[in-house]
């Protein structure tokens, strides 16, 4: 697999693609009072790899995790799960965010990188975009973290395959070789079970983690999280960095639905 990315560097960022896509869950009160009150996150300031949630009252985490580090960020890679099924099983977007008070251009050169590998498949952007909330929710907190980085989000589906996943990570590997990325990757974890379940399905996705086993993490449904085709993808990137996903935050919220207690659960891990 041969990259070539004309115009890299930080002196020779390419011209970014117009920000088109909306931001259509955009909460002003939530996104600024995290930009205010953010803590950059310990043992953080080198990540190459981030995972963080899209839930929006606990992207306080997304706040602390991306302000933490220090590298000079070129591009940030959004990888998120498509929630809403529509579409093609793996979907690229070179285009940038707007929201109320804002905006993040697109890096077309990137993006066009992955597009053209033939055996990852990928579609170019579609609806999913302007409708699911896993990537652009994460946008604005991007944009405040590197005031001059480029986005390109990529949409999953739970279809998409392990060779596909295998041959996504050996591109981000090798943009990583000529340009400064972040691999950021939007997954909220066990929601809508019970404090005790969720609890168990907490100890067994870090137990899958440790033991880097995808096939254990492909089998988990929304008790454990919402995308865990995204997680491994992660762990995929990880063993081929020769590192390992290491848990930095953790927070977990109790809450009653229709009468009964609920708990959800959300995750910071990090990847040198």
């Amino acid at each position: 697999m041969l990259l070539l990315l004309v115009g890299c560097g930080t002196a020779s960022q390419p011209t970014p693609a117009a920000a088109t896509l909306p931001c259509p869950f955009y909460h002003s009160g939530y996104v600024q009072s995290h930009l205010r009150s953010h803590s950059p996150l310990r043992d953080a300031e080198n990540l190459y790899g981030v995972i963080v949630p899209h839930h929006a009252p606990q992207m306080q985490m997304t706040a602390d995790a991306l302000f933490a580090v220090e590298r000079e960020i070129e591009t940030v890679v959004v990888i998120a799960p498509n929630h809403e099924g529509i579409g093609g099983t793996v979907q690229v977007s070179d285009e940038g965010y707007y929201w109320q008070d804002g905006s993040i251009g697109g890096d077309r050169v990137l993006a066009q990188v992955i597009m053209e590998e033939e055996q990852l498949g990928a579609e170019t952007g579609g609806e999913v975009f302007r409708t699911d909330h896993a990537a652009s929710v994460q946008m604005p907190y991007i944009r405040a973290a590197f005031p001059n980085a480029l986005v390109v989000t990529v949409f999953l589906k739970r279809a998409v395959t392990q060779e596909q996943l295998d041959t996504l990570a050996e591109i981000l590997l090798e943009v990583s070789e000529e340009k400064s990325v972040l691999i950021l990757a939007s997954i909220d974890f066990s929601h809508g079970q019970s404090p005790e379940r969720m609890a168990v399905c907490d100890t067994e996705t870090r137990d899958a983690v440790k033991r880097q086993d995808y096939a254990l993490l492909r089998s988990r449904d929304a008790a454990h999280m919402d995308a865990p085709h995204v997680m491994s993808l992660m762990l995929v990137l990880a063993q081929k960095r020769g590192e390992m996903l290491t848990e930095l935050a953790c927070e977990t919220d109790i809450f009653p639905e229709n009468g009964v207690i609920k708990g959800a659960s959300y995750f910071v891990w990090g990847l040198e």
